[in-house]
């Protein structure tokens, strides 16, 4: 299989270096061949652009494959691939000097590695994603090619998901935006395996696929090229692979093309899972598009696909924002009819529609409600029932809210601070608002604009000749209002 390998490589790199010089590949311009110390049996070109898509790098590296005569098993020798700034070699774009300078460096007569040889390495690049240490994959991959192995699909597969653990952050698990340069490296480990006469898995597009919704902006036109190329490759799309699509077009607002996806999935047979329903609801609530996400909610229950809680969530959401609560009141019913537990998003909807209609006991019930459902109130939930007390005016339910946050253990967050200091202030207890004021930066919180505003001029002087309607007189508010 691998026999005169090395010999078509040199004469597929030298007739891409040609082929990219090109005016219809000026995007695209190599700047670097990379070759190395003997080991395996591809070659990367680095590119001048950082967004060369991968259906083009595919091309630019198999497209002469097929023209490129076969050399003698005697000189066949595949090439290998260093991070190392000693052994790289500069090369022209000129064929001739090319040609000159891709000579075979190491002679491959060895089958594939086996599962025992690669095992430390992917060990090694399993450990690196649970650690979401890129850096520590990537040096596990280079000392697998310095030992003279040839990657497999589950090498590609384990550095495709080391590279996707850039989407997470280390202090919090959560998604934040994937770094270009991590989409980029993913395209040149796919097409590498390419080059090795190896089909990329679906589990590899599918990560790359996923890598596509996660960059900024999302890049839909490549997630959409990078499925065709998995169709000519006869590789069945699975559940996952059009749920990561969809997740592509929603993020990307391009809800027309997700739609699309949708009607391809279905000329597979395929039936769309909640998890899609609930992302294409998703995308129709974040635009205001509520008709289109209720005709969703509808299909999906023509289709006799279950609704989730992730989709009461976002019609409830949906509702809250068109200030109709008796509908929001209608689903969140709904939802405890299927059987389904809300979560602590779900009530803090709830809760934020009951704080802007100003109902204070409805919202007070919906809080308590809280630890029926084994969940635990956050500091966003507890800022929504401030909120509601202190603009009512009921200070007594407001005093024992904030007893019981700092009974409970909650930590304070800056929206905490500046409601506490903007009530105290009001209140006329103004050493209790700077006191605040000090614990909010020993917490470590940047003061914002709402905070200083908020803050009392009174702090540093002497308080105790002024009447309390003089203080509240000096907070900007009324006495009626205190009254109230």
């Amino acid at each position: 299989m691998y026999r005169s390998w090395a010999m078509q490589q040199a004469r597929v790199a030298t007739a891409t270096v040609a082929r990219l010089s090109t005016p219809a590949y000026s995007g695209a311009r190599p700047t670097r061949i990379v070759r190395v110390a003997p080991g395996t049996c591809w070659r990367q070109i680095a590119y001048s652009s950082s967004r060369t898509p991968l259906t083009q790098l595919i091309a630019s590296l198999t497209e002469h494959q097929a023209d490129a005569p076969s050399a003698p098993a005697e000189t066949a020798a595949p090439l290998s691939r260093a991070r190392s700034s000693t052994a790289t070699r500069e090369t022209t774009a000129s064929p001739a000097n090319t040609e000159a300078k891709l000579k075979p460096l190491h002679r491959w007569e060895q089958p594939p590695p086996s599962a025992a040889e690669l095992a430390p390495y992917h060990d090694a690049m399993v450990q690196a994603k649970r650690r979401w240490d890129v850096e520590a994959a990537e040096r596990a991959y280079e000392k697998l090619l310095e030992a003279g192995l040839q990657p497999d699909a589950r090498t590609v597969e384990l550095m495709l998901h080391a590279h996707m653990s850039g989407a997470f952050s280390r202090s919090t698990a959560r998604r934040r935006v994937l770094p270009w340069r991590s989409v980029r490296r993913m395209e040149t480990l796919l097409a590498a395996q390419r080059t090795r006469q190896q089909l990329p898995t679906r589990v590899s597009y599918e990560l790359l696929l996923q890598a596509y919704a996660y960059v900024y902006p999302p890049d839909s036109q490549s997630a959409w090229a990078t499925y065709q190329q998995m169709r000519r490759d006869n590789i069945r799309p699975s559940k996952r692979t059009f749920g990561n699509l969809v997740t592509v077009y929603v993020r990307r607002g391009d809800m027309a093309g997700a739609e699309r996806v949708f009607a391809e999935m279905r000329s597979h047979n395929w039936r769309p899972t909640g998890v899609m329903f609930a992302s294409l609801i998703h995308g129709y609530v974040k635009r205001r598009r509520l008709g289109d996400a209720l005709a969703t909610m509808h299909q999906m229950h023509a289709d006799g696909v279950p609704a989730n809680v992730y989709v009461f969530t976002e019609l409830i959401h949906a509702h809250v924002n068109a200030n109709d609560m008796h509908e929001a009141e209608r689903t969140f019913q709904l939802l405890l009819s299927s059987k389904l537990y809300p979560t602590l998003v779900t009530i803090c909807e709830m809760l934020r529609g009951y704080t802007a209609h100003g109902d204070s006991k409805r919202a007070r019930a919906m809080f308590d409600s809280i630890s029926t459902y084994g969940l635990v109130p956050s500091t966003y939930a507890y800022n929504l029932l401030l909120q509601v007390y202190g603009e009512r005016g009921d200070f007594e339910q407001f005093d024992q809210m904030c007893a019981l946050m700092e009974q409970q253990g909650v930590r304070r967050d800056i929206v905490t601070y500046n409601m506490l200091i903007r009530w105290f202030s009001v209140r006329g207890n103004y050493a209790r608002a700077h006191q605040l004021y000090r614990e909010l930066l020993e917490q470590g919180l940047q003061p914002d604009m709402v905070t200083l505003t908020s803050l009392p001029k009174q702090g540093g002087i002497e308080l105790g000749d002024q009447q309390p309607g003089e203080k509240i007189e000096a907070a900007s508010v009324s006495p009626a209002a205190d009254a109230s």
